[in-house]
């Protein structure tokens, strides 16, 4: 044996001897590499992903279940009902109203011309017994008030009083699921007498509210100064039948 080997051997004794007499355990010669684990501070490319926390966990279930319900289950019909009539009421608040303006120093304007109308009888009872009350004005001015206070909501007052516009489109014919008011609210005649101003006021309504009813639906029957008349008296005069 070389003399090399021999003191490399007694160097080596004695480092062990001085560890084993401080209470060291001598580190093994050849230390093997300890296995990964998840508490090894390992590089971040060879580190599993930590678990999510289960609160959290049970947070992102609860919220993904919710989000899928709501987007599953249709809305109420009361909350249908309500979103549709406060588009509707928006619809009517942004509508501009049409120019009404009247040259009153036209004389023409204040020459009376008396006008027939049709109206249903349910209306026009309701309507009589309104004016022939004690210190009502003519009637002429209660239907021209009436007009002008259902003024902006003519075209839907007018679309709400046909048959026709409710509709069962469940079968390949269309079939009326309101019975015509002809039948069993028959028409009776209705005399007013507005002066020039009056009268010229009374067609721009009509063309206004036949520009409205008529907007995407062009084979929607045009409403006649009657028809329009006897809504905003339905309106205002509500018919007891």
């Amino acid at each position: 044996m070389s003399e090399t080997a021999v003191n490399s051997g007694g160097l080596s004794k004695l480092r062990e001897g001085r560890q084993r007499r401080a209470g060291q355990v001598p580190p093994p010669r050849h230390p093997a590499a300890a296995p990964a684990t998840p508490q090894d501070p390992v590089s971040a490319e060879t580190t599993a992903p930590a678990a999510a926390s289960p609160v959290m966990s049970r947070a992102a279930a609860g919220a993904e279940r919710a989000a899928v319900r709501d987007i599953a289950t249709p809305p109420d019909r009361a909350d249908t009902e309500v979103a549709a009539g406060e588009g509707a009421a928006q619809t009517v608040g942004r509508r501009p109203l049409p120019d009404l303006t009247i040259d009153w120093s036209d004389p023409v304007m204040h020459v009376v011309r008396a006008t027939r109308l049709s109206v249903a009888g349910s209306v026009f009872d309701a309507f009589k017994a309104a004016a022939e009350q004690p210190g009502q004005p003519p009637q002429t001015s209660l239907i021209m008030a009436a007009v002008s206070s259902h003024l902006a909501r003519l075209p839907e007052l007018v679309l709400a009083r046909r048959p026709d516009e409710h509709t069962d489109f469940s079968s390949f014919y269309r079939r009326p699921t309101v019975a015509s008011r002809n039948r069993t609210d028959p028409q009776v005649a209705l005399y007013i007498r507005p002066n020039g101003g009056e009268d010229q006021a009374l067609n721009r309504i009509v063309s206004w509210v036949n520009a409205i009813i008529t907007d995407g639906h062009p084979g929607r029957r045009e409403a006649s100064r009657s028809e329009i008349v006897a809504a905003a008296l339905a309106a205002e005069y509500v018919p007891k039948r």
